[in-house]
């Protein structure tokens, strides 16, 4: 029988955590981006101070508002809560048929994200989306 190495077992025990990982680091993208949007929206109202000007009412209330209120709504939460599904099946197939007893894990993993996305948009608060001025 070949003899594999250690970086080979390591990943073919632990493969699962790879989409952990990327959700890690999309959130942290965002994170980011969300950043970005809030240095835009004080740039904006910097530059009415700086004429000297007011800045109107409705600009401060979009400005103002979370950014819950500007989404397009769940859809990004529907879309992982499929997702989150569509991988905790495939690996309780897995499971399953292989037999492997090393899969549960990340199946309840999997599972518990799933749940917890379709919480997350069934329990939005339902808010009317502001549009720019």
């Amino acid at each position: 029988m070949q003899e594999h190495s250690d970086w080979f077992r390591l990943f073919n025990a632990y493969w699962w955590l790879i989409f952990p990982l990327f959700g890690m680091g999309f959130g942290m993208v965002q994170a980011w981006l969300r950043h970005k949007r809030a240095q835009q929206r004080l740039e904006i109202l910097k530059s009415y101070i700086d004429q000297g000007k007011e800045p109107p009412p409705e600009l401060v209330q979009f400005l103002r508002a979370p950014e819950r209120q500007r989404d397009k709504g769940p859809g990004g939460d529907i879309f992982l809560t499929i997702l989150f599904t569509g991988i905790g099946l495939a690996l309780t197939f897995l499971a399953i048929n292989e037999g492997d007893k090393d899969i549960y894990f990340p199946v309840i993993i999997m599972g518990a994200l799933a749940v917890g996305f379709l919480a997350k948009a069934l329990l939005r608060p339902k808010q009317e989306r502001l549009d720019p001025p």
